[in-house]
């Protein structure tokens, strides 16, 4: 019985080696994201990298960093320094593999911000009308710059990501952002600016008064403040759990370690909006 087993364990061996299926990597390396580690920026790559060339707007010298690694690896860390002061829009990226492979993306490069800001959202109204817009209000806790930052919106489930300008900004500002719709008029390039005190945000179409999800995004990619709603009126929580949009931003605060609370708006008005008091939001009364 056991040189049964063994015979056939010996064929099933020799089988494998004579079918076994030979991989090869022909793809060049996807870069993942980059983050702020210390006093460099880290490059994340889904497989070791052997040599990666950075270039910003197609520049001088002054404006290419390379690096050839003995050891490959899939974090390439590149001093703030090199970005630091070189206010280009465009960095374009060559990385190749061990395989030889070659990759090239062109990316927005990383803000450097010595002296970042505290926001939050103090003021938000989802219900609106004829008279009366949609409305934003954001707050400086702090003073400090603003480069790098993002407000993030979710119109009609599609992700909106409207930069700040670089600006320097004084605590106790307030930024009013007021959102309208238009079918012939709305804009997609959008950016911020704290000084203008005000700006009207034109759509295709508003922000879902069911359920969306807002955001601010530091420089370092984390999320400084957000509100995520529903409105328990128009439908029951068990639509809400089962609903995919629903639940994808959902996921997104928890790729950013927030485990979400969700803020029902079923009671707000146009002119009943809600507030910030404290770390939580209330409804004005």
């Amino acid at each position: 019985m056991k040189r049964n087993i063994f015979l056939i364990l010996f064929i099933f061996i020799i089988l494998s080696c004579k079918y076994r299926k030979h991989f090869y990597d022909i793809d060049g390396p996807v870069f993942e994201f980059y983050t702020l580690v210390d006093y460099d920026i880290l490059f994340q790559f889904n497989e070791p990298i052997e040599r990666i060339k950075f270039n910003l707007n197609g520049k001088s010298e002054n404006y290419k960093y390379e690096i050839d690694n003995i050891f490959p690896v899939a974090n390439i860390r590149v001093p703030c320094d090199f970005f630091n002061s070189k206010n280009e829009d465009k960095l374009n990226i060559e990385a190749i593999d061990t395989s030889g492979n070659h990759s090239l993306l062109a990316i927005s490069p990383p803000v450097i911000n010595n002296n970042p800001i505290l926001i939050q959202i103090e003021e938000i109204n989802i219900k609106y009308t004829k008279k009366r817009q949609q409305k934003i209000v954001l707050k400086a806790l702090t003073s400090g710059d603003i480069s790098g930052y993002s407000l993030i919106l979710f119109i009609r489930n599609r992700k909106v990501i409207i930069p700040f300008l670089k600006e320097e900004i004084e605590k106790g500002e307030k930024f009013y952002i007021l959102i309208d719709s238009s079918k012939d008029e709305y804009n997609e390039n959008f950016k911020l600016s704290f000084r203008e005190k005000k700006v009207n945000l034109i759509f295709k179409y508003r922000l879902s008064q069911i359920y969306s999800l807002i955001y601010i995004l530091d420089n370092k990619n984390k999320i400084l403040d957000y509100f995520y709603y529903y409105d328990l009126k128009k439908n029951t929580l068990d639509y809400y759990m089962k609903n995919k949009n629903f639940n994808n931003m959902k996921s997104e605060l928890l790729s950013y370690n927030i485990v979400p609370d969700i803020f029902d708006i079923s009671e707000t008005t146009s002119k009943k909006s809600v507030i910030k008091n404290g770390n939580n939001f209330i409804i004005k009364k």
